[in-house]
């Protein structure tokens, strides 16, 4: 039976017995399709860049591991660098993950499969920057560190006002629960 004109199927085949490998079409079906001809790559443009302003802020050999690798070649000890924020990272403390996350959740066309990534990396990111980096860091700059994790969010620059459990009189405290206020 000849083919329609406007089917397309194509097949390969190389070799008899069943096939090796099945794609999972599953994975290319759309969850949401939020393209318009105005803004459609512009959140991952944005999250690409930054991403590379943030990494860019921090010394490339270090952050690749090339100048650990150097160090250990010539026999010599890494110099401690000094604690410093520069720039995105007075805003989040992880800048680069920050865009990291935006370039996977930010695409204009998200599959079952971009969906799946997006989740799974977005786990991965928040475990090992949590439990990982975050712990070398204190461990590396101490209190100073430990200042900055209060002071500046992690991932998101968004400032969220926190209670304090006693009623001391700052902004955004209550008082505790049987305390007179007037």
């Amino acid at each position: 039976m000849p083919l329609r004109p406007d089917i397309r199927f194509c097949t390969a085949a190389y070799g008899s017995g069943p096939p090796l490998v099945r794609a999972g079409t599953w994975l290319t079906h759309v969850v949401y399709d939020a393209t318009s001809p105005l803004s459609a790559h512009w959140g991952e443009k944005i999250a690409v860049l930054v991403t590379l302003v943030g990494s860019h802020m921090l010394d490339g050999l270090a952050l690749f591991g090339v100048r650990q690798v150097l160090a250990y070649f010539r026999g010599r000890a890494l110099p401690s660098l000094p604690f410093r924020t520069p720039g995105l990272y007075r805003l989040a403390r992880h800048p680069m993950m920050t865009g990291m996350l935006m370039t996977f959740w930010a695409g204009p066309t998200m599959t079952q499969g971009r969906l799946l990534l997006a989740a799974a990396m977005t786990g991965y990111i928040l475990a090992a920057v949590k439990w990982l980096e975050e712990r070398d860091l204190r461990k590396a700059f101490g209190t100073e560190y430990e200042r900055y994790e209060r002071e500046v969010p992690m991932l998101l620059p968004l400032r969220v006002r926190r209670r304090s459990p006693k009623g001391d009189g700052r902004p955004g405290t209550r008082p505790r629960s049987g305390a007179v206020t007037s």
